[in-house]
């Protein structure tokens, strides 16, 4: 069967496989999205005015007492390569409001768009991050960035998250009619997309096929 359900984390399971011939180093995928979401929560804290001290010792505490961070870090689940990215947009959506070089919000767009294709929740983050990005232009000082600053932002926005993770979506909807396929879509009671429920979820993973 075919995989339909974003799959960016499980590509990078598939790259630990190659040369081994093996699932040897699978359960290592988490490791580096774990350094990141280290690094991306520092940045925040130094970016707030956090001195470094304290957003280290604030970063440990969060590592040790989260228990689902230390219990997923050497499995295939892709909960924490999806904060990782999330806290990475983030970061660098912060250190884009506090200089505005545009490579800042490249990357946070770069980010947010790997979250995009990691699983469909995603989705929510992706449009969460938008609003959030409104907000960031529209907290400015008056003047500050004029419209056409808003549309640069957003154009830079749309192109590079979108290459690295509305495929799956465009995907879906152009060949089963729903972009969530195989789940579908209700709203207050109304079916936007229909659910295929004779379809095995798992099996529409890419990691169901990885690891078989």
């Amino acid at each position: 069967m075919p995989c339909w359900y974003p799959a960016n984390s499980e590509l990078i399971a598939t790259w630990l496989m190659l040369g081994f011939n093996s699932d040897l180093l699978v359960s290592l995928q988490n490791v580096l999205p774990l350094v990141l979401m280290g690094t991306a929560f520092l940045s925040l804290c130094l970016s707030l005015g956090v001195a470094f001290k304290m957003g280290f010792f604030s970063l440990c505490v969060m590592l040790l007492s989260i228990r689902p961070l230390l219990k997923q870090a050497t499995t295939q689940e892709n909960d924490i390569f999806l904060a990782a990215f999330w806290l990475a947009s983030i970061a660098m959506l912060l250190r884009w409001m506090i200089l505005p070089k545009r490579v800042y919000l490249l990357l946070s767009g770069l980010a947010i768009g790997i979250v995009l294709g990691t699983k469909y929740s995603g989705l929510a983050y992706w449009g969460a991050f938008g609003a959030m990005l409104v907000v960031a232009v529209l907290v400015e000082p008056k003047g500050a960035r004029r419209l056409s600053a808003l549309v640069l932002a957003f154009l830079i926005w749309v192109c590079s998250s979108c290459p690295v993770g509305l495929y799956y979506y465009v995907r879906n909807w152009a060949v089963h009619g729903t972009p969530l396929f195989p789940s579908g879509l209700e709203i207050l009671g109304v079916e936007v997309f229909q659910k295929c429920s004779d379809v095995d979820f798992r099996g529409s993973t890419l990691m169901s096929h990885v690891l078989d």
